[in-house]
């Protein structure tokens, strides 16, 4: 397992000078919990939470932290970033739990402002579907940067495509490779804190991962840096395209939302293929995902040719053929 460098709470140089705040962490029982729970105490994050209230003129109650907190970022829209070696109720959607071990996994929350309007506005499901694709952008910056390559198969075909998954997981050549739960805390009428986590699999060994579907970017892609220096690149990268996604989403939220349809169209994984849909009531459909529509919900044909719109629930994409369980390869 190539760890190498990995050592408890290891420097994040990259991160610290890119986000307004930041903490490390050996363990925690989860990087969302701790953020929602000290944001809404008015206590997490230092700078960057305190001015999540008056990032646009409004009062702010919280607490700075000097010690967690980078005096010389001073950015219009504030990133406050928790991360963890370990997380002892690392979770997603639907309370799942996220498998994790101590130098396999980056574990980190991103907090960010929000006009609690925009919320209420259904643009919180845009707001994570950019943090997905900030996700990607920073995949792509460190693999340019350290020139990290994809896998070619033994049928010659090369591995490493990334994907979304409707409507906040990262695949890669179709299986799971990170997923994206954005959690929201109401600081004042106006202003709201948004706590994204991440959790992207980088060197679970293939024999320890939790399900056929999940995967790790040691399977897909040669040439991988340490962990710490890949962990500081992607977390880095997550909180520079973040901001500036969310940047443009709140400047002007209709072109905003285009903008981001648009290439999330270009990158799903759900559009065009078969699906099943596990709604919050215990029901199901069965059909192919037609379209992401401008709420963020999604569109499903079902085989009787009628239309169901889901805007929460789990949907897994069918099997595609020759796609074989990453257990069985």
């Amino acid at each position: 397992m190539p760890i190498h460098d990995f050592v408890w709470r290891a420097p994040a140089p990259r991160t610290a000078a890119e986000a307004d705040s930041l903490t490390i962490l050996d363990t925690v029982d989860s990087t969302n919990t701790m953020m929602t729970r000290d944001i809404a105490a008015g206590a997490h994050g230092g700078d960057a939470v305190s001015r999540i209230a008056n990032l646009y003129g409004g009062e702010s109650g919280a607490t700075a932290d000097a010690t967690k907190t980078n005096a010389a970022a001073s950015h219009a829209l504030p990133v406050a970033v928790a991360v963890s070696d370990t997380q002892t109720k690392c979770h997603g959607r639907l309370g799942r739990v996220w498998y994790n071990r101590p130098g396999q996994s980056l574990l980190a929350s991103f907090a960010v402002p929000a006009p609690t309007a925009l919320i209420g506005a259904s643009m919180g499901g845009w707001i994570t579907m950019s943090a997905g694709l900030a996700v990607l952008d920073a995949m792509r910056d460190a693999a340019g940067e350290y020139e990290f390559t994809a896998i070619v198969g033994d049928d010659g075909a090369e591995r490493g495509k990334l994907t979304i998954k409707w409507p906040n997981d990262i695949f890669c050549d179709g299986r799971k490779l990170a997923g994206v739960l954005s959690e929201f805390v109401p600081v004042d009428e106006r202003w709201s804190a948004v706590v994204i986590g991440i959790g992207l699999n980088l060197f679970v060994p293939r024999d320890d991962l939790p399900t056929d579907i999940a995967t790790s970017l040691q399977l897909h892609y040669d040439g991988l840096p340490g962990y710490a220096t890949l962990r500081d690149a992607l977390m880095a990268g997550i909180v520079r395209h973040l901001r500036e996604r969310l940047e443009r989403l709140y400047a002007d939220p209709k072109a905003g939302v285009a903008g981001v349809l648009r290439e999330i169209e270009a990158v799903s994984w759900t559009l065009g293929r078969r699906v099943e849909a596990r709604l919050a009531d215990g029901g199901s459909v069965h059909g192919t995902a037609t379209a992401i529509n401008p709420d963020a919900s999604l569109t499903i044909r079902d085989d009787a040719g009628e239309t169901h719109v889901v805007t929460t629930g789990d949907v897994g994409v069918m099997p595609m053929p020759g796609v074989m369980p990453m257990a069985a390869a």
